[in-house]
């Protein structure tokens, strides 16, 4: 959390956030189906979170990413990588 987020929100997060929704999730129960499907939804929504990072403009201190060459192929893989995500995760 502290690499990607700043220190203040990322404490917020581990300290103060996820404890109380770990207490407030802790009654539900899900299926093995259920469980399987929000494992293969979340993984899909990850998947482009990721590749919108990595391309996002600095986010990733790789100064090589941002040029023209790099952003063209991030470019053209942006639909496959979208179509993949979607079909793992379900969600159009």
């Amino acid at each position: 959390m502290k690499i990607i987020i700043p220190k203040d929100d990322a404490n917020f997060i581990i300290f103060k956030y996820l404890p109380r929704l770990g207490v407030a999730v802790k009654d539900i129960e899900l299926t093995a189906a259920e469980k399987t499907d929000l494992i293969k939804k979340t993984g899909g929504t990850l998947i482009k979170i990721a590749y919108a990072f990595l391309w996002q403009e600095f986010f990733v201190p790789l100064p090589f990413l941002y040029d023209k060459f790099p952003l063209h192929i991030g470019g053209y893989l942006a639909p496959y990588v979208n179509s993949a995500a979607n079909s793992i995760s379900g969600f159009p």
